[in-house]
């Protein structure tokens, strides 16, 4: 595992949870 800083563990974090929120909505049609 390569060393990451909190900035960049943020942003990964945001980009799935920004991923998953697009899917969700495309499979189930979910509206937030």
């Amino acid at each position: 595992m390569f060393q990451m800083n909190t900035l960049e563990k943020l942003i990964a974090l945001n980009y799935l949870i920004q991923g998953f929120i697009n899917m969700s909505i495309e499979e189930y049609g979910v509206t937030l």
